[in-house]
């Protein structure tokens, strides 16, 4: 499977697809079985220059376990360097993709996000199926150098995963949608830069599903529309 795709903003035919997709970092196996369970082998990060005709593998993990690449970001001004939300970790990449580094080595990385001002500071969650222990939200302000866990309002751990997203417009802004495995525990906001948080709706949004459906997304250029996403879709103009 494919988890995640990277597209090149300065040349579109430079793409990065993660593979392999795991949400449960002790009892994954392939099939339908239980859904709980349920994951895809993958093969790592591979690398495209020709839009897509020819691929080469940049990051090697091996398919003899389960392990996936839920997300990759590029730095918005250098998109030589790139991170990757996996299995094992958070990874970057100083030179397009092509060597990687484990900057985190905290399990089952789920979602990153870089400050569009100031690309130094980034984020990252981490979340795996009913395992409190790993869940958490990091924040970085020397481009992955250390990382600290952020709380000031957010759960303190959770059984499902996170989601977050900064504004383009104003990066002071960011959200986070935060689920324990059998339902969402909230909508969290904070509008001083990841200082304090405010739980701003606790709707169910992912359902039976907060280990895997649920997603929050600021307009680009309004930071006051949202759309906060799960089995149903949700939007906010305020």
């Amino acid at each position: 499977s494919v988890a995640s795709i990277l597209i090149s903003p300065r040349n579109p035919d430079i793409l990065l697809i993660g593979t392999g997709e795991v949400y449960n970092k002790e009892n994954s196996a392939p099939g339908i079985v239980n859904r709980y369970h349920r994951g895809t082998y993958g093969m790592g990060i591979l690398k495209s220059y020709d839009g897509g005709k020819s691929w080469d593998q940049v990051l090697k993990l091996t398919n003899s376990i389960i392990s996936g690449v839920q997300n990759m970001k590029f730095d918005p001004f250098d998109d030589q360097i790139v991170y990757a939300a996996t299995t094992q970790g958070l990874y970057k990449s100083t030179d397009g993709g092509l060597k990687w580094t484990l900057i985190h080595n905290v399990p089952m990385a789920v979602d990153i996000e870089v400050n569009y001002t100031n690309p130094e500071i980034l984020f990252v969650t981490h979340g795996s199926y009913k395992d409190q222990a790993i869940s958490g939200i990091y924040k970085s302000n020397n481009s992955g150098g250390n990382f600290v866990k952020l709380a000031n309002g957010l759960p303190i751990a959770y059984s499902g995963k996170a989601k977050i997203d900064i504004s383009k417009s104003d990066p002071s802004i960011m959200y986070a949608s935060i689920a324990d495995e059998g339902r969402s525990i909230g909508l969290f906001k904070s509008i001083d830069a990841v200082l304090t948080w405010d739980l701003m709706k606790d709707n169910d949004v992912a359902g039976v599903q907060g280990w895997y459906s649920h997603d929050i997304a600021i307009h680009p250029t309004n930071p006051k529309f949202i759309s906060y996403v799960g089995q149903n879709v949700f939007l906010s103009d305020n």
